[in-house]
């Protein structure tokens, strides 16, 4: 259980799949990079900060939530290798359905999570986030086959301004390589008396749409040529209500194609 603000806990949780070729998804909206020897060992990129979109429109629902990072892992497509180090911002809001949007809180953070299901959240003190707000962010996963004893590192930095770099202790189970991701999620609910999605995920803030650019992943040490997010293995991921026998149309968000090899559009269509 994670705290983002005084009323709304919530988990960030790996990617949960419904389909293959464009992967449907009950919580992320974006891209994922494959990688069959599991082999990436940094992931970066920059998207625009969303906002509840807009401040004093009617509220589609009454309570939402929207987190956008990057991260290595969390695929459970490659079985039990799925130890996810992600980082990015969360954006929540609330209002009344048919009335303003009364508030929004927006936070950065960073988490690591385990195949079941463990997670260390933290949120970043100290790092003012606002909307439209330059987010540039990224994941690098020391080479254990060069270094003794790996370490996480994430980086974030808002309006080109760095934060203080993340070390993740030593001594965490490590990064499954087999996937990079730039990702807008609805998280799960943890708090009680939220207004919830089946299987307690949230309703998805009106973000309109994020726009991400510089998505890359590098391999082996991470000091490599980046590669592009259009470039060898890629799949798009379109957020969904609820499945059933199939998922049940509007997605809730859905990105476009590349507009470039580094950069693509995530749209909200519905809470």
């Amino acid at each position: 259980m994670k705290k983002f603000s005084s009323s709304v806990s919530f988990a960030i949780l790996g990617l949960l799949l419904l389909g293959c070729t464009r992967s449907n998804s009950y919580n992320w909206a974006g891209y994922i990079k494959d990688s069959d020897n599991g082999n990436w060992r940094t992931v970066y990129g920059s998207f625009t900060q969303p906002s509840a979109n807009p401040i004093g429109a009617p509220a589609v629902c009454r309570q939402t939530a929207e987190v956008s990072w990057v991260g290595l892992g969390g695929d459970a497509t490659y079985d039990a290798y799925h130890n996810l180090a992600q980082i990015g911002t969360a954006l929540t809001a609330t209002g009344e359905p048919g009335q303003p949007i009364e508030s929004q809180d927006l936070y950065a953070w960073y988490a690591v999570i385990t195949p079941d299901d463990h997670d260390d959240f933290h949120s970043i003190a100290g790092l003012t986030v606002t909307g439209d707000d330059t987010i540039s962010v990224g994941v690098h996963y020391e080479d254990i086959e060069h270094t003794p004893d790996p370490e996480v590192i994430m980086s974030i930095a808002v309006n080109g301004v760095s934060n203080p770099a993340v070390h993740v202790p030593r001594g965490w189970p490590g990064v499954d390589g087999h996937t990079a991701e730039w990702i807008d999620e609805a998280p799960k609910i943890t708090s009680s008396g939220y207004q919830k999605r089946p299987n307690d995920y949230a309703y998805l803030t009106n973000f309109d749409h994020v726009s991400w650019s510089d998505a890359n992943a590098r391999d082996g040490t991470g000091i490599g040529t980046p590669v592009p997010l259009n470039a060898g293995d890629y799949r798009d991921v379109s957020m969904w209500y609820d499945i059933g026998s199939r998922p049940t149309p509007p997605p809730l968000a859905l990105p476009d194609g590349p507009s470039s090899a580094t950069s693509f559009t995530n749209r909200w269509t519905h809470c």
